[in-house]
């Protein structure tokens, strides 16, 4: 008999990630809260929003309130191998049972008002910091802002990484109409705060949402002593010296950001020791992150999705070679990319970079690979847990330092097939 945790995954991987017209909806879901009784309103919620750094920045805040003694809940997409990685509570996964118990009894909700995929588990993450009496979840949104499932959740504080063009065939082409698709759920918060924008278009836009409405917006300041080792990023905020087990100057921004949101919500409960003691701990899987797995080579993982991710990647992973964090020597990439995304642009990048490439598919994204199968000077291995396997093992055909750079999904799929079957680092 067929496990009903098991059975619940199969359901949910046979729907649509979105509506069928664009994920532009959030009618449905808040019905379905309102039926369910409203289990988001019987805790206090903060969502994040904005192109890159937001999972970063949301697991960040759920980890310093959690030391400060609030019961934390924490919900991020996409997974990188275990779909329970999206909702977790006080630092710990979702039980399968619980994941189970939660999907089958919301099921019939479900099921009249047709929700998807990333719908469907929005309302499952409601439901489970409810049942453990949370005192604050912590929200990360899927795509853009004001039609997203997660801000049907009404989330009165909001925290803003930074904002560049993504997902153009559903928010909309160029900057302005994707930064006011994530300026849109200023209307109905009370509080926001914003890392210091890095295209000045997108800063005007949210200033100008927030005047419009009665939410108080605030440009968090830009860390000093910025400094990357082995350990990771140090820097200094506010007079207090941090330090985050993970790699490049948007890991800085991003805890700054988390830094004056947990600020905001303690207020002088807030203690900095106990911040720096949180962090210090913070390691957000798969983003710039070294892992060490049995019988595999050693491994960097950079899921940068979007020109912008990827261009703060390389530059990192260029000074973790010139620091020499990272040998020089019988450096191997391993690079795939997902969706819409423009592989020929991401390859020429990577390529320009580094001698040893070697492009793969990611799961269900043809056509970006397909654009690539002629890439001069890079070795092809089309399925990518084979490519995975000869690159990073286990048992893999040369030793080398391997990085995997693109998609999140070729991460995942890369690390499940060396034996990982919960995520390193968490």
């Amino acid at each position: 008999m067929e496990k009903p945790f098991k059975k619940a995954v199969g359901e949910l991987a046979a729907l649509s990630y979105m509506p069928d017209k664009g994920r532009i909806r959030t009618t449905e879901i808040a019905l379905a809260l309102a039926a369910l009784g409203g289990p988001h309103l019987e805790y206090s919620r903060a969502q994040v929003i904005g192109t890159n750094g937001k999972g970063a920045a949301a697991f960040f805040l759920a980890r310093l309130l959690s030391a400060h003694g609030l019961k934390t809940g924490l919900y991020t997409s996409p997974h990188l191998v275990n779909i329970r990685e999206r909702i977790a509570f006080d630092g710990k996964l979702i039980s399968e049972e619980d994941f189970a118990g939660l999907y089958f009894r919301f099921k019939p909700v479900f099921k009249k008002f047709r929700l998807t995929q990333f719908e469907r588990l929005t309302v499952m993450a409601a439901g489970y910091f409810s049942q453990n009496k949370a005192d604050l979840a912590v929200l990360e949104t899927g795509i853009g802002g004001g039609g997203d499932a997660v801000t049907a959740l009404c989330a009165p504080l909001l925290l803003y990484t930074a904002i560049s063009p993504e997902h153009e065939d559903i928010l909309g082409h160029g900057l302005r109409r994707i930064a006011a698709a994530k300026a849109a759920p200023l209307a109905n918060c009370r509080f926001a705060f914003s890392t210091p924008q890095p295209r000045r278009g997108a800063a005007d836009i949210l200033r100008a949402a927030a005047k419009n409405s009665s939410a108080k917006l605030v440009f968090t300041r830009y860390p000093r002593r910025v400094r990357l080792t082995a350990r990771g990023t140090g820097f200094e905020y506010r007079g207090h010296n941090y330090q985050v087990p993970m790699f490049g100057k948007e890991c800085a921004l991003n805890a700054a950001l988390a830094l004056e949101a947990a600020r905001h919500i303690l207020g002088a409960e807030f203690h900095p020791e106990k911040a720096r003691a949180a962090l210090s701990g913070a390691v957000w899987p798969g983003r710039l992150q070294i892992i060490r797995l049995k019988n595999c080579n050693p491994l960097l993982v950079s899921c940068a999705h979007n020109a912008a991710s990827l261009d703060a990647d390389i530059a990192v992973i260029k000074t973790l070679l010139k620091k020499r964090i990272i040998p020089h020597d019988n450096l191997r990439v391993l690079f795939g990319v997902s969706g819409g995304r423009d592989s020929r642009a991401f390859f020429k990048k990577v390529s320009a970079v580094f001698k040893n490439v070697t492009v793969t598919k990611v799961p269900g994204s043809e056509c970006a690979f397909e654009k690539l199968r002629a890439a001069k000077g890079a070795e092809i291995i089309e399925d990518c847990r084979e490519a995975g396997r000869r690159i990073v093992g286990p048992r893999p055909a040369e030793k080398c330092f391997a990085v995997i750079i693109g998609s999140i999904y070729l991460a995942g799929a890369v690390l499940e097939s060396a034996g990982v079957s919960a995520i390193p680092g968490r």
